[in-house]
C-alpha cells in the first residue's frame, strides 16, 4: 500500500578501481608535497644553525649541521622522484580510464540545431 509512495534510494555510480587509484596517487601526492615542504624548511634551518654556529667558532656543531644539511638535500631529491613517478603513474591511469558516457555526436548536432 505504502510502496506507491514510498522513496527508492537512487544510487550513485560507485568508483572504478581505476578512479580510486588515482584518488590515492593524488592524495599521496598531496602528501609528499607537505613532506617535501616539511623538508626543505628543516635544510634552510640546518644551513642557519651552521651560519650561526661558525659565527661563535664552534666548528663541530658547524660540521654537524652542514652534513645534516646535506642528507635534507639528498632526501629532496628523492622526494622529487617519488613525486614524478606518482604524476606519470597518474597520468598514464587517466589516459587507461574508461570516458564519461556522454551521447553520440549525432544526438548531439540534433539538438543543437533545434
Amino acid at each position: 500500500m505504502g510502496s506507491a509512495f514510498s522513496s527508492k534510494k537512487s544510487q550513485k555510480p560507485q568508483p572504478s578501481e581505476v578512479d580510486k587509484a588515482i584518488l590515492s596517487l593524488k592524495t599521496q601526492r598531496r602528501k609528499l608535497g607537505e613532506y617535501q615542504r616539511q623538508v626543505q624548511e628543516k635544510a634552510v634551518r640546518a644551513q642557519e644553525n651552521a651560519q650561526r654556529f661558525v659565527q661563535q667558532k664552534n666548528k663541530q656543531k658547524a660540521l654537524f649541521n652542514l652534513k645534516q644539511k646535506k642528507l635534507f638535500e639528498v632526501r629532496l631529491a628523492e622526494i622529487d622522484k617519488f613525486l614524478i613517478n606518482v604524476e606519470e603513474t597518474v597520468s598514464e591511469l587517466k589516459k587507461k580510464s574508461p570516458p564519461l558516457l556522454s551521447p553520440p555526436p549525432s544526438l548531439v548536432r540534433s539538438f543543437v540545431h533545434r
